[in-house]
C-alpha cells in the first residue's frame, strides 16, 4: 500500500459515508478518479491533496509531497523526499504499541527511549503523526 493510499484510508475513516464515493464527495474529486486512487493507478492533484490534509489535520504541503513520492519513478528522487517527510508506517506502530502495552496509562513513559533498542526503527516524536 501506497502512501496515497494509506492517507484515503484515513480520510474513508473520517467521512460520514465510509466509502470510496464519501471521499470522492469530501476532496472534490469524481469518482472515477477517486477509485483509480485507491488502487494505487492514478494520484489526487494539488488541491485534492489540500482537501485531504484538512481533513486529517495535516500539513498540505506534506500531503502533497507524500503523493508526489509515490508518482515518482527515480529512485534518486524517491529516497530524497523520503528523507524529508515524516513517515508514517513508524507514527501508527507507536501508536499500536502504546496502546497494547497499556504504556499510555504510564505518566513516566519517554517514547524515544522505547525505541533506542528497537532494530529498524528511527523515532523521532518531532515528525510522530499520529491519526
Amino acid at each position: 500500500m501506497n502512501n496515497t493510499q494509506k492517507l484515503l484510508e484515513r480520510v474513508r475513516d473520517r467521512v460520514p459515508r465510509k466509502s470510496k464515493n464519501g471521499v470522492a464527495t469530501a476532496i472534490g474529486a469524481d469518482e472515477a478518479n477517486t477509485r483509480r486512487y485507491f488502487k494505487g493507478m492514478g494520484y489526487p492533484n494539488p488541491t485534492h491533496c489540500m482537501k485531504i490534509a484538512k481533513i486529517l489535520g495535516l500539513d498540505a504541503s506534506d500531503v502533497i509531497l507524500y503523493v508526489q513520492e509515490d508518482k515518482t519513478k527515480n529512485i534518486e528522487d524517491k529516497d530524497y523526499l523520503r528523507s524529508k517527510l515524516p513517515r508514517l508506517l513508524p507514527a501508527i506502530t507507536f501508536a499500536f504499541t502504546l496502546l497494547a502495552g497499556g504504556i499510555i496509562s504510564s505518566k513516566n513513559a519517554n517514547a524515544s527511549t522505547m525505541f533506542e533498542h528497537s532494530e529498524g526503527v528511527n523515532f523521532d516524536s518531532r515528525n510522530c503523526i499520529l491519526w
